[in-house]
């Protein structure tokens, strides 16, 4: 969020979606050592059911699988990931009708 802020440097808004609570926390604290909080706004909230019609990019984020540190996540936890990315991914493309763009991120691969 911090990084698309710095990019569009003042030109636009960033709203940052998360359903966890203190990953919010961390992204807000993020934010604010960026000096970005005139431009990103942090919303607790599902993506899933989030409607924003003016948004021109999305960024979609999600939750990775895990497996930080030698531990491996669990075929369970890879496959309930795996059905929210795909969801996440579908909502960006089908709920934001003036997004020109729609770009996808994760951080693991199994």
């Amino acid at each position: 969020s911090t990084h698309a802020a710095a990019l569009l440097r003042g030109r636009g808004k960033v709203l940052a979606v998360d359903r966890d609570a203190a990953r919010l926390k961390i992204l807000e604290e993020r934010v604010r050592e960026a000096k970005a909080d005139n431009v990103v706004q942090a919303v607790r909230g599902d993506f899933l059911k989030l409607r924003h019609g003016g948004a021109r990019a999305i960024l979609v984020d999600p939750s990775c699988s895990g497996g930080f540190e030698g531990e491996a996540a669990s075929d369970e936890r890879v496959a309930r990931l795996a059905e929210f990315q795909s969801k996440a991914l579908r909502a960006a493309l089908m709920r934001f009708p003036r997004a020109e763009r729609v770009s996808y991120s994760t951080c693991s691969l199994r």
